[in-house]
């Protein structure tokens, strides 16, 4: 650390009279953790549908697929919402049709 970073530490730790704090600057950036944190177990079924899909299908396999394909499974999912989906992986409906939304996004953004 520099002299003059030390100085302004010192100064920083004076002023606040805490223990030091690390600097990130990240105020712009997406909270990606608050996905996990909020959403922990929405996140949880979609990889659950991804590793039974990956396991049924491939690994991967879903990106080899037309946009058309996926739309018509999660418009299927969509009907049929509410029911507890015992053909593909006793998951939810719901699950699978988030699944099917991130691939449909995941497409998009790398075109």
């Amino acid at each position: 650390m520099s002299s003059l970073a030390a100085e302004l530490r010192k100064e920083e730790m004076a002023t606040t009279n805490s223990k030091p704090v690390g600097i990130k600057h990240d105020q712009d950036k997406p909270e990606v953790y608050y996905m996990f944190r909020e959403f922990r177990h929405a996140l949880l079924e979609v990889a659950k549908v991804a590793t039974e899909g990956g396991k049924k299908y491939g690994r991967g396999n879903w990106r080899l697929l037309e946009q058309e394909r996926w739309q018509n499974a999660m418009g299927r999912h969509i009907l049929a919402d509410g029911d507890i989906n015992e053909d593909d992986f006793g998951l939810l409906h719901k699950a699978h049709v988030a699944f099917g939304a991130l691939a449909d996004l995941e497409k998009e953004l790398t075109k």
